[in-house]
């Protein structure tokens, strides 16, 4: 006979926690911001060059040209966020002149070259979701255990 003397608990929560949902959400912040400065797009392709005259100025300020990185005074990477909700993390751009900007830039208007920064392909996404997933499964089995 097998008598269990200690049920384990089962009262374990599979959904991703606050923790969980803005950790991941402050790693997919710093990795677009990487990405984006590095001069590559959501899909690893340099972004189209700046103009002649924007390239011109840049260099009479001092701000690199051989990298087309969308950084002129970082206020654009800088006002990234992340705002976790009951189930989601949601990053956006908190400031809406730089949200603005942000969208020219993703889209290609007024005159700008499209330069899709803001966002993940489905590898990145893959990879941040499986990330996910094993910070649930570990929490999980250190309940498991107690």
């Amino acid at each position: 006979m097998i008598t269990v003397t200690k049920m384990p608990n089962l009262n374990i929560e599979m959904r991703p926690s606050a923790m969980e949902l803005r950790n991941i959400g402050m790693d997919i912040r710093e990795h677009i911001k990487k990405r984006t400065r590095s001069g590559v797009d959501v899909n690893y392709q340099q972004f189209r060059p700046y103009s002649p005259l924007y390239e011109d100025y840049r260099r009479k300020i001092g701000k690199t040209t051989d990298i087309v990185n969308l950084e002129n005074r970082s206020e654009m990477h800088n006002s990234l966020a992340v705002k976790v909700n009951a189930n989601d993390a949601e990053i956006y751009y908190s400031d809406s002149h730089r949200a603005m900007v942000a969208f020219h830039h993703q889209n290609g208007l007024n005159r700008m070259p499209k330069r899709e920064h803001f966002g993940l392909n489905d590898a990145d996404s893959r990879k941040f979701l499986d990330k996910l997933a094993n910070a649930v499964k570990t929490r999980v089995s250190q309940q498991w255990r107690n």
